[in-house]
């Protein structure tokens, strides 16, 4: 097991009980183990198989269809059924009523947060949360000028820890409210990159752009090419921006590499659930 520079982990924890630390969560945050014995939710390729073959489609069709990415598929298949169809779906397929927090989750349950970002549309860190009776408020990306009033005072208001899903949530049981959460076609992206920046047409709230300000940012569960966290990360003026670690077991090309640590993030090449270990002992040892 690869060992975290003391110093690196002794910041992070810092910043953590400062309430300066913004944890972002990606699908690898679920991501099944053998070792550790965790059966966790399918990623994206996995999810984007899965949907292509529910399409039922001939084989010169299928053909068309290699090398597209899950937002892709889902267009596909949101165009040739429809919107309510394909949520049902990649809902069915990332079930995770039958699933555990991973032991990634757990860890970060434990500790004091007051923003936590996630890209997830389950509910596996609202569960971890739940076990530990915080109390939390989930917030989404509004989708029209009204919700964005909304959202804005109930961030500003609640003073508990903030859950923000970037692309939305599943809801038990499925409603209008579900589909127009979830961010997942390609359509949905431009809408969403198209609504930055536009004061009360949804992306990124102002209050969490400046949640992250001055925050040290922890990427967990992502691939180095990911744009979600990029996205937030060029969003905080350069004069505030501080270290940024991920946390990445595959082995990025040395082009992400020098781009990552151009953009002056620390990459910490090693299993998700290594470092969570590695985490925790910190933060316990912090407590005393």
């Amino acid at each position: 097991m690869k060992n975290i520079r003391p110093i690196y982990i002794e910041h992070i924890i810092q910043r953590i009980l400062d309430g300066r630390c913004v944890p972002f969560i990606g699908a690898g945050a679920n991501v099944s183990s053998v070792e550790r014995g965790y059966k966790g939710l399918s990623l994206g390729v996995e999810v984007a198989n899965i949907l292509a073959t529910k399409m039922e489609l001939k084989p010169a069709q299928r053909k068309q269809l290699e090398g597209f990415n899950l937002m892709e598929i889902a267009q596909v298949l949101e165009t040739i059924i429809d919107r309510q169809h394909l949520v049902k779906n990649v809902k069915t397929i990332l079930d995770d009523r039958h699933v555990q927090p991973s032991p990634l989750l757990k860890v970060i349950a434990q500790m004091p947060f007051r923003l936590i970002v996630s890209t997830n549309y389950d509910r596996l860190l609202e569960r971890a949360i739940d076990e530990t009776q915080k109390s939390y408020k989930i917030f989404v990306p509004a989708s029209n000028e009204m919700e964005y009033q909304k959202l804005t005072n109930d961030l500003a208001t609640y003073d508990g820890l903030k859950i923000f899903k970037m692309h939305g949530t599943f809801i038990d049981p499925p409603s209008m409210e579900e589909q127009s959460s979830i961010i997942i076609t390609e359509d949905d992206y431009i809408d969403f990159l198209g609504s930055l920046g536009r004061q009360g047409e949804g992306g990124i709230p102002n209050l969490i752009t400046a949640e992250l300000v001055n925050s040290t940012l922890l990427l967990l569960g992502y691939s180095a090419k990911d744009w979600d966290f990029r996205l937030l990360y060029r969003s905080i003026p350069k004069f505030y921006q501080r270290k940024v670690f991920i946390v990445m077991k595959e082995d990025p090309s040395n082009f992400w590499i020098e781009y990552l640590k151009y953009r002056g993030f620390v990459i910490f090449n090693m299993d998700i659930y290594d470092f969570a270990d590695q985490l925790e002992q910190g933060y316990k040892k912090h407590l005393g």
